[in-house]
């Protein structure tokens, strides 16, 4: 095998390298690219969370102030006095089950969101730094055609 022959089977072998390397690097990024658009869904969808959890806690805080409000001329109402009673008591509970929601929803759907999406990072984070790397090997197997 001459010098020639030499050279043009690394050429061919750095070719067909960079090639290799071209097919890995766009399914690298198809998966990063799906990663990031998880990690906007999942942003997104905690957002969302976070502000319902948000609405629920006041709306449970407003519910508790109503119930526990004294009302004026109570002793006019007679007989509807129960009513009343029961009006309260199912206000008060109305409340404990908006603040109980409220804190279901923040511990069961927007904390495993949030662990995700940090999860999620973490993976980006790696193939972001595998990239500059596929991108030295990209550098190497070009300088092989070079020769």
């Amino acid at each position: 095998m001459g010098a020639g022959e030499r050279g043009t089977s690394v050429a061919v072998c750095a070719d067909g390298c960079v090639r290799q390397y071209e097919r890995g690097k766009v399914a690298v990024d198809s998966v990063v690219g799906r990663i990031r658009r998880g990690e906007a869904l999942d942003k997104d969808m905690s957002d969302m969370l976070r502000e319902r959890v948000r609405i629920e806690r006041d709306y449970s805080k407003q519910l508790s102030m109503l119930a526990s409000k004294p009302m004026q001329n109570r002793d006019a109402v007679g007989s509807f006095g129960h009513l009343i009673d029961l009006v309260l008591s199912a206000t008060d509970r109305q409340a404990r089950l908006h603040a109980h929601l409220a804190q279901l929803i923040a511990d069961q759907c927007d904390g495993p969101l949030r662990l995700r999406a940090d999860e999620a990072k973490a993976v980006s984070w790696r193939a972001t730094n595998t990239g500059s790397v596929s991108t030295r090997l990209s550098v190497h197997a070009a300088a092989y055609q070079l020769e």
